[in-house]
């Protein structure tokens, strides 16, 4: 059952979304031999136990082809895959974006289809950014576990926060899911946020910041928005303090946006590529949404991890011996990649407030591992074995490539009887893959 696009895509736009995915597969290629990461290591070389081989994918016609592998293991890292971070910030900010239209809408008006306007929430949008002061040597981890959550727990606890959502929110009615009033059903003035962590390296050191997006009550004023974010930040900075690092100011260590409909999906965009992807990353240039990867500022010798990467990829330094990074220092790329991949694994990108999703009417939050691991809804091409993609998989993005060229399939198969010999495709019907 072939899908084909709604939207319309130029040969041109075609070409660049070609090369910034060869870019993404050739870094995950460089990561399968330079990871501190097993599952990174490995990921998409290995197929999924009992599904016959690889199923080359496509879908749509024409420019709107596109082609898409199934039945192969991701490792669903959207810290530190650039392949599995792509795919999972695309379908984050789709739901963002949504999330943000439906909010919106009992105030604004016309929302995306499929958000049905129920009348029990509805309002503004507060785009919230909390920094920390940090100086060279101080371990990633360190700023990310002991600085940005310590803090981020003070702003969203206790009496002032309390307060200010009595003030600020909107009437929720929930099912209290732990604790002693378990079961219950309460009905309080909630602000509802959802956050993320955006981190880049400089010379300074690793730099590591909040935005929040806060779900505030519909007539909130700009003046009443700084004043809940200068209140926010008179927790922030005392508990940065508490926990050993120094106190930022208040002119550089948060910023607040009041923020309208005609902002929404800019607002989404821009969110979503605070964690998720790799947009103008350094030279290799490749894209997704997020922070990993959304281009740092390189005047001020900032980067993201991505651009860390991708300048690895550009200098060479991926040829280099494990023992000669590890004697290079913390200076070189390569080490600083590897601190990159210990210190965020594990970690929750997007964290939502655990009560909006139902008062939003979402469902259940879908798993980064389930992301990645989904196929695209298309028919199948054709089926590789696991010897055939081993030796497919260096190349893999230019078999993508040849299978969007064309209708039929004649220019994949041109190039594997090249590659592969006298190669023999597995015996396939041409139908939609079940996963």
């Amino acid at each position: 059952m072939s899908r084909v696009q709604s939207s319309s895509h130029t040969a041109q736009e075609n070409d660049a979304r070609r090369a910034r995915r060869n870019q993404r597969w050739a870094a995950r290629r460089l990561l399968g031999f330079k990871s501190s990461l097993r599952r990174v290591r490995y990921c998409g070389r290995d197929l999924v136990p009992g599904k016959g081989g690889v199923a080359v994918l496509a879908s749509g016609l024409g420019k709107e082809r596109r082609a898409g592998f199934g039945n192969v293991q991701h490792c669903g890292s959207t810290w530190a895959c650039p392949v599995c971070s792509g795919k999972i910030a695309a379908a984050r900010a789709a739901e963002i974006a949504r999330v943000i239209s439906a909010w919106h809408a009992p105030v604004f008006g016309p929302q995306l289809p499929g958000i049905p306007v129920t009348g029990l929430f509805g309002g503004r949008i507060i785009f919230l950014t909390l920094t920390m002061r940090h100086k060279k040597g101080q371990p990633l981890a360190e700023l990310w576990e002991n600085g940005i959550s310590a803090g981020w727990g003070k702003v969203t606890s206790g009496r002032a926060w309390k307060r200010e959502q009595e003030l600020y929110g909107v009437r929720a009615v929930r099912t209290v899911k732990s604790g002693k009033r378990i079961g219950e059903t309460v009905t309080e003035q909630r602000i509802g946020f959802a956050r993320v962590v955006e981190t880049t390296h400089g010379d300074n050191g690793w730099h590591v910041h909040i935005h929040a997006l806060l779900f505030v009550r519909g007539d909130m004023t700009g003046k009443e928005a700084l004043a809940l974010g200068d209140s926010m930040f008179g927790r922030w900075a005392p508990a940065l303090k508490a926990a050993g690092f120094g106190t930022p100011s208040l002119v550089h260590g948060v910023d607040v946006r009041l923020m309208g409909p005609a902002d929404g999906d800019a607002l989404s965009k821009y969110f979503a590529k605070s964690v998720y992807g790799q947009e103008n990353a350094g030279k290799a240039g490749w894209e997704a949404a997020g922070g990993t990867g959304k281009n740092g500022s390189k005047k001020f010798g900032n980067r993201t991890p991505f651009q860390i990467l991708a300048d690895i990829m550009a200098a060479g330094d991926a040829d280099a011996s494990v023992a000669a990074v590890a004697a290079a220092g913390s200076g070189d790329d390569l080490a600083i990649w590897w601190e990159w991949e210990t210190a965020s694994k594990g970690k929750r990108q997007l964290t939502w407030s655990p009560w909006l999703r139902d008062l939003l009417r979402l469902p259940e939050e879908e798993t980064d591992q389930a992301i990645a691991d989904a196929a695209i809804l298309g028919d199948i091409v054709l089926t590789l074995r696991q010897d055939q993609w081993d030796a497919v998989f260096p190349s893999a993005a230019v078999l993508l490539d040849l299978v969007e060229s064309d209708n039929d399939g004649a220019a994949a198969r041109a190039w594997l009887d090249e590659k592969l010999g006298n190669w023999m495709p597995v015996a396939v019907y041409s139908g939609p893959l079940c996963l």
